[in-house]
């Protein structure tokens, strides 16, 4: 007998599966039944912090997009030019409007790499979870996953 719950998302179902005794004895049906959007989510009270968490976010989606990862960080930080350099280099402004320091992107990167990284690591095919990316790609991947240029 399958059960189809509808309000369970296919990585909250193998993060279920994980926690079974006998995980081969069940399977999680690739069929979609349902769409639902993932995020992080702040307190209303706090602007800043949504506005910090936004653009965090989105650099971590953008870094998947220009192949910046944990592995390369170093050497495409000390080859930025043009669009990349405004990328990896926001201008100090910004990021004291974000409260954020000039460095974060650099930082967040290296410690824990780009959004690909972070899925594959944790959701992915290096967790015990082993699920695919399907939407949660760049939408250049065929994914949902696109962030507003950094200019």
């Amino acid at each position: 007998m399958v059960n189809a719950i509808s309000t369970v998302s296919i990585p909250m179902l193998a993060g279920e599966r994980a926690q079974l005794k006998d995980k081969d004895a069940h399977i999680i049906l690739q069929d979609r039944i349902s769409l639902e959007t993932m995020s992080p989510a702040v307190a209303s009270h706090d602007p800043q912090w949504l506005k910090a968490v936004t653009w965090i976010m989105r650099a971590l989606i953008e870094a998947e997009n220009l192949q910046i990862s944990s592995k390369n960080i170093h050497e495409m930080s000390q080859e930025a030019t043009g669009y990349l350099k405004t990328f990896l280099y926001p201008s100090e402004q910004n990021c004291k409007n974000l409260g954020l320091r000039p460095e974060f992107i650099r930082e967040i990167i290296l410690q824990v790499g780009n959004y690909g990284e972070i899925f594959q690591r944790n959701l992915g095919k290096y967790s015990e979870l082993n699920q695919a990316r399907r939407d949660n790609n760049l939408w250049s991947q065929g994914g949902m996953l696109y962030s507003p240029l950094f200019i």
